[in-house]
């Protein structure tokens, strides 16, 4: 029985000293206590403080933000986009398409700065002259497949001007029996310096109207890859020639005269290595009696915007502001470089911000030059003038 009695109130003790610490502050400083040693050993209130005297930590995260909202904008303006396409057919007379209604793109029509291609098939008994009329379109290829049905196939481009183009000027076939199909494909993005990535390949073939466009191997990245071509045939009997696998943006015209024809273009963003297109599947009558033609070309993408100033980032002068006389003040700046995107420009700026109440007139800032060196002159003597530099390349 005592021993019962002394379990019960050891049990109690027990029971009591827990529920007095639970209800207590020692657990609270315990905590505390560990929390503050590992706040000493990391030296976390130290950088917490040094970061809360930096006035300008909101403009530096904002900083990074505006740096990946640009970075990107930047990508967006090195990919090429396909505005649209459109097609038309004649025979022996020049012909016109519309560059206004195009279709299956982000555009009806091209701005300044789109490229234009155009791919020119025709079905001549005889080697032609494919191509264009229109003036400004560099031809990239020309070139002919004889079999008992012909084919001559031309692709030429063009970079659109302040006022672009509204129609192609298609060249005609040697006889009203004999079709001549152009299709174009318009592309934005597209580096209007050198728009073409590399050398365009080409392939022919007879007894077959099944156009097989050539392997290509471009070298710039987000390169588009387009397969053009041409094919001739007896007549048309397949309604919708499959472009190959992969491709985009088919675009294609078939006509039968009496000596058929057909005009096929379609593109690919280009995924590295060597790209080789698989055949269009057409049917252009006896095909032992038909011919194509196919041409591969590759459009370079813009490349990105500099972002990267000239160096020095932060300009100073090699030679500080100094009086020449009584009236003029000269100075000479670092010579800055950028390997990028030169040449460079200084501009130098009055800034008579620290002169106070002594801060002279008739200063003026420099315009952007291609010299370091700069003189102030129809100043005021005895009194202050202020001046910064700064510098800039083409890419502004």
């Amino acid at each position: 029985m005592l021993k019962k009695v002394i379990k019960f109130f050891r049990d109690c003790t027990i029971f009591a000293i827990v529920l007095s610490i639970s209800f207590s502050n020692v657990p609270f400083y315990s905590l505390t206590k560990a929390l503050d040693s590992y706040i000493a050993s990391k030296n976390i209130v130290d950088r917490t403080w040094h970061l809360s005297q930096d006035e300008n930590v909101v403009d530096k995260f904002a900083s990074f933000r505006n740096m990946l909202e640009k970075v990107r904008v930047y990508e967006a303006q090195a990919a090429i986009s396909f505005v649209g396409s459109n097609k038309a057919s004649g025979t022996n007379a020049a012909y016109n398409l519309s560059l206004t209604a195009l279709t299956g793109g982000i555009a009806s029509s091209p701005t300044e700065g789109d490229i234009v291609v155009a791919v020119n098939a025709i079905a001549n008994v005889a080697d032609g002259n494919p191509g264009v009329g229109t003036a400004g379109y560099a031809e990239l290829v020309d070139i002919y497949r004889s079999d008992t049905y012909d084919n001559n196939l031309s692709v030429s481009y063009k970079v659109m001007g302040v006022t672009p183009d509204t129609v192609v000027s298609c060249n005609p076939s040697s006889g009203g029996t004999i079709a001549s199909d152009c299709v174009v494909m318009v592309f934005r993005g597209v580096d209007t310096g050198t728009p073409i990535d590399v050398t365009t390949t080409t392939a022919t073939a007879g007894n077959s109207e099944d156009v097989n466009c050539p392997a290509i191997t471009p070298v710039t990245s987000g390169a588009i890859v387009l397969c053009a071509g041409g094919a001739g045939g007896l007549s048309v009997d397949q309604a919708t020639p499959t472009e190959p696998a992969g491709y985009s943006g088919s675009t294609f015209i078939q006509t039968d005269p009496g000596n058929s024809g057909a005009a096929v273009a379609s593109y690919k963003l280009w995924a590295g290595g060597a790209e080789d297109p698989a055949a269009y599947v057409m049917d252009l009558g006896t095909a032992s009696a038909n011919s194509w033609n196919a041409a591969t070309l590759a459009l370079r993408p813009l490349p990105p915007p500099d972002t990267t100033p000239p160096t020095p980032t932060q300009m100073t002068f090699l030679t500080a502001p100094a009086n020449d006389s009584t009236t003029q003040i000269s100075m000479t700046a670092d010579t800055a470089t950028d390997a990028d995107t030169p040449p460079v420009e200084y501009f130098f700026t009055l800034d008579n911000t620290n002169c106070g109440a002594n801060a002279g007139t008739g200063g003026t800032s420099s315009a952007w030059q291609a010299g370091t060196g700069y003189g102030d002159s129809g100043l005021t003597a005895n009194k202050c003038y202020g001046y910064t530099v700064k510098a800039r390349d083409s890419a502004g």
